[in-house]
């Protein structure tokens, strides 16, 4: 009898070995991935606040200009129109935004 408590606890204590390691392996593995994912989340995020900010500098510098066209020719008599067809007209810049948008979905998931 004695035997078999021993035997069955052996035994058990190898299964419980077993799963604990099988568990550490998958908790390290999911480590690893959340860590890639985070890292690439957050270079898409770089890439495209260097993408918003060259965007942004552009549009600044072409309604620098154009506020210069509109202050050399406000005292003629020249129509708004004309003024911005001669400054370049008014500029937008297009923003990107959706790489932070998917990590804060996926953060908040």
């Amino acid at each position: 009898m004695l035997n078999k408590i021993r035997s069955f606890l052996k035994e058990l204590i190898i299964i419980t070995i077993g799963v604990l390691i099988a568990l550490f392996v998958s908790n390290l593995r999911e480590n690893i991935q959340a860590e890639k994912y985070y890292k690439a989340s957050i270079e898409t995020i770089k890439q495209e606040v260097e993408s918003n900010y060259a965007n942004l500098k552009d549009v600044v510098e072409k309604q620098t200009s154009l506020l210069d066209t509109i202050n050399k020719y406000s005292a003629d008599r020249t129509t708004s129109h004309l003024i911005l067809v001669k400054g370049g007209g008014l500029k937008m810049a297009p923003l990107n935004h959706s790489g932070l948008g998917f990590y804060k979905k996926i953060k908040s998931a």
